[in-house]
């Protein structure tokens, strides 16, 4: 499982996929539209691009958002997201936000998130936090698959393929909807990789709905047959940007999830409040200007999303570099400190990377360079001096590391553990 940052970076990007799809719903009349969620899901993210419909651990979420329609109206401005509950909450996001004041009052129950500022057009303001968890199976079986899955280019046309099987159903009023594209990646709050839309194709009895960075199908369960197969696809453009040299692994994010909508209508005011028929939560949304509200609650929502699968990346500035691990064996186990000779290193790189590829003149163990190379198939094998290795004390478990650099500007690094003798 992912911690509660990547968590709620996942979500965000969820409610943003999302936004598209409450459409379905209820057609918005002309004016300053502005939704206003509150829900109770159940979130489970995996780094894996197969899921199978047994018990998983979804971490329990009471969710909140507004969001300004894009219809020409005026801005949200200085919106409050509060909210009240029975449950024990924890993991608030966001608590530090530029702009953004949290308060809590935990022996009442009661949480508020102000913003210093506007929600504008086609923009959220999200806030979330965590009530527990609860083991279920997803009811589906999943599996996820990227072609290509290294951007060896600037730009890439990537296609996503997600293959989806409803094992149980699901319930009659809730809504199942796939989305293949979200998020974008980011290190060091430089943005990376930018993600965009190209196509996708059509679905027989899903309704397509193409975004700027992502494609999402939704149906009503009701309309799916239990054990049929259905096969989503969309190509993503992926491009690259110059502060990120070498060729990193990509995989963007996909997410399936179901949930229902309990819709109370156009509120006109400056607040609008969303109860939950149970009475565990509720919330009030408000602003200091005067907008259409469209409050709406959903009792369950439950979410399995691949997460975006990414190189390590390594650089406190840029330009960054797409870090490598390799594997690493070196001989002889033993190495007399006090005996001159050469240690071989014997290199393998994770596929589809090549060790053809590495840049021997960069390659170094412990500070010595290289002096020698042979390539044998998808192992590279290097000669160092005994008497260039730096920093080695004598030790039963002595971690040699081998650096060194592919001519894309990718770095690999790999250690291997000997016995040091002086």
């Amino acid at each position: 499982m992912k911690n509660t940052r990547t968590l709620w970076a996942a979500l965000v990007a969820l409610v943003v996929a999302l936004s598209s799809i409450v459409t379905s719903f209820a057609q918005p009349p002309a004016g300053n539209l502005v939704s206003a969620e509150l829900t109770r899901g159940h979130w489970y993210f995996t780094d894996q691009d197969s899921i199978s419909n047994t018990s998983i651990q979804y971490d329990d979420w009471v969710f909140a958002d507004i969001y300004k329609w894009t219809d020409g109206g005026a801005p949200v401005v200085n919106p409050t997201i509060q909210i009240s509950t029975k449950l024990g909450l924890t993991g608030f996001n966001p608590t530090s936000a530029p702009a953004v004041t949290f308060v809590a009052d935990k022996d009442a129950g009661v949480y508020s998130w102000s913003l210093a500022g506007n929600v504008n057009e086609d923009t959220h303001m999200s806030v979330s936090a965590v009530a527990g968890t609860t083991t279920a199976r997803p009811k589906f079986s999943a599996s996820r698959s990227v072609q290509p899955e290294i951007l060896a280019d600037p730009t890439s046309q990537q296609t996503v393929t997600l293959n989806f099987k409803l094992e149980e159903a699901l319930p009659l009023e809730a809504n199942l909807s796939v989305v293949i594209g979200l998020p974008n990646f980011a290190y060091k709050t430089f943005q990376l990789v930018d993600t965009h839309f190209v196509s996708q194709i059509d679905v027989d009895g899903w309704e397509s709905r193409p975004g700027s960075t992502s494609a999402s199908w939704s149906i009503n369960p009701s309309n799916i047959q239990i054990g049929e197969t259905y096969t989503f696809q969309a190509t993503l453009e992926s491009v690259k940007s110059p502060l990120l040299l070498g060729a990193p692994l990509y995989k963007p994010m996909v997410a399936v999830f179901y949930s229902d909508h309990q819709g109370f209508g156009i509120v006109n005011g400056t607040s609008a409040a969303v109860s939950d028929p149970a009475e565990i939560v509720s919330a009030v949304f408000s602003a200091d200007n005067v907008v259409n509200w469209m409050p709406f609650f959903r009792s369950f929502r439950w979410d399995v999303g691949f997460n975006p699968v990414v190189s390590q990346i390594t650089g406190s500035q840029p330009p960054f570099h797409v870090l490598i691990p390799a594997d690493v064996r070196i001989e002889p186990e033993t190495v007399n400190l006090g005996s001159k000779g050469v240690v071989t290193a014997f290199v393998q790189l994770p596929k589809p990377y090549r060790v053809q590829d590495v840049d021997i003149s960069s390659v170094t163990l412990q500070g010595a360079p290289a002096t020698g190379r042979v390539v044998d198939g998808d192992t590279l094998l290097l000669k160092f001096n005994r008497d260039q290795l730096q920093n080695l004390s004598p030790g039963q478990q002595v971690e040699l590391v081998i650096k060194g650099q592919l001519k894309d500007g990718s770095i690999f690094t790999g250690k291997d553990a000997v016995r040091i003798i002086p």
